[in-house]
C-alpha cells in the first residue's frame, strides 16, 4: 500500500500550484501596467538608432531608438522586443510614460508581456490540476474499500457451516484417491 504523501506527483504539484500563483499576481501587474501606460502614456514617433539584434542567452531582441519628449527633452532608450525588424534609420511609434520616458515600449506592444506571462500560467495552472488529479486518484486508489464491487460474506446457518465442511471433506478424499492410484 503507497503512502498519501507521494513526493514526486504531491511535491510537483505544490511547486505548479505556486508557480500559478505568481504568475497570477505577476500577469495582473503586468496588465495593470500595460493598461496605464496605454490610458496615461504619451506616443512619439522614434528613430532607430542601431539595427534590431540578439542579445544574450535569452537571444531577446533589442533596438536603440531615440525620440523627443513633448517637453522638448530628447531621449535614448533601448525597446525590449519590438514586434517589427528595425533598421537604422527607420521610424516607429513608441508610447512611454511622461514621468519616465526611458521606460518605452513599441506602440501596440505594451501588453504583449502581460499575455505572454498570462500563457506561461496557464500552462503552469494546467500541470498544477493534472498533478493534483494524478496525486487525488492514487491516494483515492490506496485508501478506497479493496471489496468494492464484491459481495460482503454472509452469516452462515450451522447446517450451512456443516454442509460446507462436508464438501471439503469429500474434495480432500478425491484428491488422496487420485493421488494413491
Amino acid at each position: 500500500m503507497a503512502t498519501l504523501w507521494q513526493p514526486p506527483t504531491l511535491a510537483l504539484a505544490i511547486v505548479l500550484s505556486a508557480a500559478t500563483a505568481i504568475g497570477v499576481v505577476v500577469t495582473i501587474v503586468s496588465f495593470s501596467l500595460a493598461d496605464d501606460l496605454r490610458n496615461t502614456g504619451t506616443t512619439a514617433t522614434a528613430t532607430a538608432t542601431s539595427d534590431t539584434r540578439s542579445g544574450g542567452r535569452a537571444s531577446l531582441s533589442r533596438v536603440d531608438v531615440r525620440f523627443t519628449t513633448q517637453d522638448g527633452e530628447v531621449v535614448d532608450t533601448t525597446l525590449e522586443e519590438p514586434s517589427e525588424n528595425l533598421q537604422l534609420g527607420d521610424e516607429i511609434e513608441v508610447v512611454y510614460d511622461p514621468e519616465d520616458p526611458w521606460e518605452a515600449t513599441a506602440l501596440g506592444d505594451e501588453a504583449r508581456t502581460a499575455w505572454i506571462v498570462a500563457l506561461v500560467t496557464a500552462v503552469f495552472a494546467i500541470g498544477s490540476v493534472w498533478e493534483w488529479a494524478r496525486w487525488a486518484n492514487r491516494r483515492w486508489a490506496d485508501t478506497s474499500l479493496r471489496g468494492v464491487g464484491r459481495q460482503a460474506p454472509q452469516a452462515m446457518s450451522a447446517a450451512e457451516i456443516a454442509a460446507k465442511k462436508k464438501r471439503a471433506l469429500r474434495r480432500r478424499r478425491k484428491k488422496r484417491n487420485r493421488r494413491g492410484r
